[in-house]
């Protein structure tokens, strides 16, 4: 329950609960969202109508991938 409500709350920052698993999820979204806001200032803003859609993916990756891990899964982590 914890996990959902951190990937709930925290997006992708939630894999850092189960880094050692999860640290490669967490740096291709920490990158990928990196990447966003640096197009979002290039462009003056106007990328921003397209990086909803990353952001959007990488707030519900996490929660999917939390949810479907049963409880013996995080008890033996």
């Amino acid at each position: 329950m914890a996990a959902i409500l951190l990937a709930v709350f925290l997006g992708f920052w939630a894999w850092l609960y189960t880094y050692r698993e999860d640290g490669s999820k967490f740096w291709i979204a920490l990158g990928i969202s990196v990447v966003n806001v640096v197009l979002i200032i290039i462009t003056l803003g106007f990328w921003v109508f397209i990086a909803w859609i990353p952001a959007f993916g990488f707030w519900l990756w996490p929660l999917i991938d939390a949810a479907t891990r049963d409880d013996e899964w995080y008890a033996s982590y």
